[in-house]
């Protein structure tokens, strides 16, 4: 992994010295030597929670039926350490049968590559992502996804998502999948917020603070990530009373429920 990558596949071009700055400020070395180590999907997720030294605690997971097929729909508070904390905890009940739904850091992680399907794709059209989505929610893997696309921002003084995006209901619905919220209590930097909002101040639309993400999730380092899972919502359940966008709306306020 380096930066000039992670830059060029969000359609940021960045000088060779600040390629170099960034690499130092987000410990690119600190990863590259555990990525060396070979570790892939399920175990790299263990293995990663081990190295950083990120504690997580998990609550709700007797609501999960090992048989079940599912859609897990979570809060994206910090970009990077639920998304290896909560595949982590799903693979004590599913194994390896999880996948998961990113973009941005997760997507530049070698060992995720037999789990993350990624659905932020430059050069691609609308047509060949939906079709990467389709097919993940007709297999019979796990599924996980932050319909939020990126993580928390500091929205009316409060750490929330963005507006959720709805293809998660539509999907499940059609693929006949529960939906299970999953709240993550955690959060990144003041640094990263007040620079995503003086980026949005300035109405730059490069969401470059996103390569500060492997910044921040070296600064998990310690901390305690709890991860709580909602009960499961069947497809029947979600009728015609409200719009796909509706019921994404309601499935997002079900996660704040359950902090």
């Amino acid at each position: 992994m380096n930066i000039s990558d992670i830059a060029a596949s969000k359609g940021i071009r960045l000088s060779r010295f600040t390629c170099g700055m960034l690499s130092r400020i987000t410990h690119i070395d600190f990863y590259n030597a555990f990525f060396a180590e070979g570790y892939e999907g399920i175990g790299f997720c263990r293995k990663a929670i081990d190295h950083m030294d990120i504690h997580l605690e998990a609550e709700g997971l007797e609501n999960l039926d090992p048989d079940g097929r599912y859609t897990f729909v979570s809060n994206h508070p910090t970009g990077g350490a639920e998304g290896i904390g909560i595949p982590a905890i799903l693979g004590d009940t599913f194994g390896e049968n999880v996948m998961i739904l990113a973009n941005d850091l997760l997507n530049s992680l070698h060992g995720m590559s037999s789990l993350s399907v990624p659905v932020s794709i430059v050069g691609k059209n609308k047509r060949s992502i939906k079709k990467v989505i389709d097919d993940a929610f007709h297999s019979d893997k796990q599924i996980v996804t932050f319909p939020a696309g990126i993580c928390s921002r500091m929205i009316d003084g409060r750490l929330q998502d963005l507006t959720w995006k709805k293809s998660f209901v539509t999907e499940s619905v059609e693929t006949g999948r529960h939906i299970v919220p999953v709240y993550v209590d955690g959060r990144n930097s003041r640094r990263f917020y007040r620079i995503a909002a003086i980026r949005k101040a300035l109405r730059i639309k490069s969401n470059f603070e996103m390569l500060l993400l492997p910044d921040e999730l070296f600064r998990q380092r310690g901390n305690t990530i709890r991860i709580k899972f909602g009960k499961p919502v069947p497809p029947s359940a979600i009728d015609s009373s409200r719009t796909p966008q509706e019921w994404a709306a309601w499935f997002r306020e079900q996660v704040y429920r359950l902090q």
